[in-house]
């Protein structure tokens, strides 16, 4: 009877652990992407960021971002210079992939949000990987540049900041959907087994707790 009921609350405890994640993301995909700043500034963004942020400026200018037409206030939040440290909502960490999925493709959003990292950030993790961690921050260059850091021949030493990456460690696709189809299909179904395998086993428990409850009941009724 003991051992029925620690492990019908072990398993309660572990379906919650997995079914609570299912909110965080759900969240994440409904939320209208963060509005960027109007450009109304008197003076040129370069100009005026620059003048405090040279580097970041000039790592910014050299990457595909400038060439799109894109400037600081496209991800970040205009801030009163005066007014010393101030707060940046749209680069916060557990913003920066509702903040880059304003332009990019939304499947690449949900695929983050899917992955071990998404669902870290999602529940307050502060050293998981979010979009700048894999792609730089400012000097951001197309996925085929020999220099980028995603590029196929520059993703071990990439995954290696944080990761013991080995040559073949980031072999596969980096973002795939969690589907019944392609490459996502074996987490998919691996996580679609055992949810169900929770929620069987606590029927099951369940359901043994209760004939044995209705057998210790006659019992008790017979001795009467």
């Amino acid at each position: 009877m003991r051992l029925s009921r620690i492990i019908f609350w072990g398993m309660s405890l572990v379906l919650c652990s997995i079914l609570i994640q299912f909110p965080a993301n759900i969240c994440l995909a409904q939320n209208d992407p963060l509005e960027t700043n109007p450009q109304n500034v008197e003076t040129p963004v370069e100009e005026t960021c620059a003048s405090c942020h040279q580097q970041e400026w000039d790592a910014f200018a050299a990457g595909i971002h400038s060439e799109n037409g894109l400037d600081c206030l496209t991800c970040h939040q205009a801030h009163d210079t005066g007014a010393g440290v101030h707060e940046d909502p749209m680069s916060d960490p557990k913003n920066i992939p509702d903040s880059c999925g304003a332009c990019h493709s939304q499947e690449i959003v949900k695929s983050y949000n899917d992955s071990f990292h998404g669902r870290a950030l999602s529940l307050g993790s502060s050293e998981t990987a979010d979009c700048t961690s894999c792609h730089n921050a400012h000097e951001i260059v197309k996925s085929t540049d020999p220099n980028s850091p995603v590029a196929v021949a520059n993703l071990p030493d990439t995954c290696g900041q944080c990761h013991e990456a080995r040559d073949n460690y980031a072999v596969g696709t980096e973002h795939k959907l969690l589907d019944p189809d392609g490459p996502g299909a074996p987490q998919y179904w691996t996580f679609k087994f055992f949810i169900w395998l929770t929620i069987l086993s606590v029927v099951g428990l369940i359901l043994h707790m209760e004939m044995e409850l209705l057998y210790l009941l006659r019992k008790a009724r017979k001795k009467a």
